[in-house]
């Protein structure tokens, strides 16, 4: 592990902040055997922008919704509305490209008591069912299994595999880590995780939310 993913921010009077960002192909060898907590996100490419369009209409956008209405004297109504909004219909310019990695929405927002882990297992599950169908359906799974890194690459590789686009190296990883060494057991640092997690799942709605 280089660092050299490692970003750190210091806004004076004592407040300084510090997470990493990783590219898809080198989470392997440089995110770290630590505990922490990681999202995962997809960039969008400055090469063939054109052929993302289907792809990131199909990630990012809900395309119907099925709802149900009532009002006042039993009154109901229901049925499906379909989205007449294309977020990308100005096409995927330089400009919007650095402003989508400098918001960079999530896709993912999970924990690990191990992060090299638990993201080696994702991006495995993910190139398994990326082209393949799945033998099961997905179904919520605990938080750090390989049960839940199985559901993370069926959810996420049946988008690229139903949009026929394959180039997943335009994924990438954010991640902050935390020591065990500062006087806190492993449970004590996982519990502090687990609520930092729910609050960002709640809070940023990640696209595939698994809470």
């Amino acid at each position: 592990m280089s660092g050299k993913f490692d970003h750190h921010f210091d806004f004076g009077f004592g407040e300084r902040y510090g997470h990493a960002v990783v590219p898809y192909r080198a989470i392997e060898t440089e995110v770290p055997s630590r505990p922490g907590l990681y999202s995962w996100h997809f960039r969008l490419p400055r090469e063939r922008a054109e052929e993302a369009a289907p792809f990131l209409s199909s990630l990012f956008q809900t395309e119907e919704l099925e709802v149900s209405v009532r009002a006042n004297m039993r009154q109901r109504w229901s049925g499906t509305l379909r989205s007449d909004t294309n977020a990308f219909g100005d096409g995927l310019s330089a400009a919007l490209a650095a402003a989508f990695f400098a918001v960079a929405y999530p896709l993912y927002i999970g924990i690990s008591v191990d992060l090299r882990t638990r993201l080696k297992t994702h991006k495995e599950q993910l190139e398994l069912y990326k082209d393949k169908i799945p033998p099961f359906p997905w179904s919520s799974q605990p938080s750090d299994t390989d049960e839940e890194s199985a559901c993370f690459g069926l959810r996420v590789g049946e988008v690229f595999r139903s949009a026929r686009y394959f180039e997943t190296e335009w994924l990438y990883v954010k991640y902050i880590t935390t020591d065990l060494d500062d006087g806190r057991g492993r449970e004590e640092v996982m519990s502090d995780l687990r609520a930092a997690e729910t609050t960002c799942n709640t809070l940023f709605h990640p696209v595939f939310g698994r809470r």
